[in-house]
């Protein structure tokens, strides 16, 4: 059918697509319809290019999903309770949030930081491609018109993962982003944080990595430093990298200089949790060793 009718938009929850008839009044001479594709609405564990995860097929609603991410990303399983109401939740899917490729939807930022792929197939066959390299321009994608995103593949949690998701809008719960900050990283051997991908929405035309932010953090020991060093860091080297990756542009939801400034606040927030879990999970000093440093003291 896609072949047949390219011009045809896909349909599923119709949570976004709608509001085009809706508000700006444009007529669909056809849609097709994927909530019958059973292939679409399914979620099995496989592996891609060496990694174990899930193929989560693109009709698979926010409902379905939320099982899967409250037990691997539970950080994602609360930024999804922040998407829309609990009906568009009902009826949304992963896919059409994708696709739709707004660069304020919630999903993207959070599956680029956990480096996703995306499966695209057609009648001549099938494509993968990172998730990062979809996304062109404002509401441009790599989908050609006869194709379709089939599934996409979240990697499962490798060992001392980390996540931390920032949503940033006017209300707490159903509200547009005007800022979404997802900071994934690993922890090696002695605590350190290393191994970043960092992804924004709200901060360009398309959901994107912060390269030369993901560059600084990794330079940088974020556990070790003072507040007051750390603030030096968030007031100069931070905000140069940030605004390097990215030229927001000012909107009704927030202007160039309130998101600028809001993401490399969030900054110092990751740090603080890097800091109190290095310091949870650090040996206690041993009592001869507490009683010099008591006498020295």
């Amino acid at each position: 059918m896609r072949a047949a009718h390219p011009e045809a938009p896909l349909i599923a929850g119709g949570t976004d697509l709608m509001l085009e008839y809706t508000q700006r009044l444009r007529d669909f001479p056809a849609l097709i319809d994927t909530t019958c594709v059973a292939a679409l609405g399914t979620i099995e564990e496989g592996e891609h290019a060496g990694q174990a995860g899930w193929w989560i097929g693109a009709a698979v609603t926010y409902r379905q999903l939320m099982p899967l991410l409250r037990e691997h990303y539970p950080e994602g399983a609360d930024l999804l309770t922040r998407l829309g109401s609990e009906q568009i939740r009902n009826r949304g899917t992963l896919g059409g949030n994708i696709g739709n490729a707004s660069p304020i939807g919630d999903m993207p930022p959070l599956l680029i930081a956990l480096e996703a792929y995306l499966q695209l197939m057609s009648v001549d066959g099938e494509r993968i491609l990172k998730l990062e390299d979809f996304f062109l321009d404002y509401k441009r994608t790599q989908l050609m018109p006869d194709e379709i995103i089939h599934s996409l593949f979240l990697p499962r949690p490798v060992h001392n993962q980390r996540l931390a998701v920032h949503k940033l809008s006017k209300r707490r719960d159903d509200d547009i982003s005007t800022l979404l900050g997802v900071f994934a990283w690993r922890r090696d051997a002695s605590g350190h944080a290393q191994h970043w991908r960092v992804a924004f929405g709200g901060m360009a035309g398309i959901p994107a990595r912060a390269p030369h932010l993901e560059a600084l953090l990794s330079r940088e020991t974020l556990e070790s430093l003072t507040p007051a060093q750390l603030d030096t860091l968030t007031r100069h080297r931070i905000e140069q990298a940030i605004q390097a990756d990215f030229s927001p542009l000012s909107d009704v939801r927030g202007s160039r200089e309130y998101r600028l400034l809001a993401a490399s606040h969030l900054v110092p927030r990751v740090a603080q949790r890097i800091h109190n879990e290095r310091h949870a999970t650090a040996p206690l000093m041993p009592l001869e060793s507490l009683d010099a440093y008591l006498a020295q003291s």
